[in-house]
């Protein structure tokens, strides 16, 4: 999600120029784990902070839940009635093998449903 931040910041100080970094808020030094520093310190000669200011990759904000910052307990989880669908879907999730989630069948199934001349109501589960 950081593409090559870091590299860059590197280059531009190897090489005499000026980083400089945009930050939501200021910290106080040694508060953060170090795993969530992109870029060290040293590196950077000017700091600009904007408490508005998102983090953002492909115009979406991170998910902490996908990087595993955050997890969900047995609670928080989504209770579905069963059906035909759940059970449907039970079994699909029975037949994958290891490894092989993923959504392009349901993506290239949702984009030929809009195919030229087709009446399509598409719903979810939810």
């Amino acid at each position: 999600m950081y593409l090559d931040a870091l590299v860059i910041a590197q280059a531009v100080h190897n090489n005499g120029g000026i980083v400089m970094m945009q930050v939501q808020k200021m910290v106080k030094k040694a508060t953060l784990h170090p795993k969530s520093v992109r870029i060290p310190g040293y590196l950077v000669d000017i700091v600009v902070v904007d408490p508005d200011q998102t983090q953002l990759y492909g115009g979406a904000p991170v998910n902490r839940f996908i990087s595993g910052d955050f997890t969900l307990d047995d609670s928080t989880k989504l209770s579905l009635p069963l059906n035909q669908r759940k059970l449907v879907a039970r079994r699909a999730l029975f037949e994958m093998r290891k490894g092989a989630v993923g959504m392009s069948a349901s993506v290239l199934l949702t984009a030929l449903a809009w195919s030229p001349g087709k009446k399509v109501v598409l719903m979810t589960l939810f």
